[in-house]
């Protein structure tokens, strides 16, 4: 269901910490742009971290999102065993937080 029409791309920044990749950084920044069509109103800014966290076969990647949907703050996180996991888990909740606006 597409809901506003942003045909502006806002501002993105990703950040990363640990030993994620830059193309895990890249896959990232395409999902959450995905996202846009999404939104109620306009997406003025983006900010993606992806963490490594713990350690040895416990290691996880933690994706965090702070997205401004026209003044609004939509907040979400989530944690996969890899970076990919962890950013489309973000990108359903992320999915959901938009249509729910």
């Amino acid at each position: 269901m597409r809901h506003g029409k942003n045909e502006q791309q806002p501002n993105v920044q990703i950040e990363l910490t640990g030993s994620i990749s830059r193309e895990a950084a890249d896959y990232a920044k395409d999902k959450v742009l995905h996202l846009m069509k999404y939104a109620r109103g306009p997406v003025l800014f983006v900010k993606v971290r992806l963490m490594s966290a713990g350690h040895g076969i416990n290691k996880n990647v933690v994706a965090h999102a702070n997205l401004d949907v026209n003044g609004t703050p939509v907040i979400s996180h989530s944690v996969g065993k890899t970076a990919t996991e962890a950013v489309d888990l973000l990108q359903d909740k992320l999915r959901g937080r938009l249509g729910r606006m």
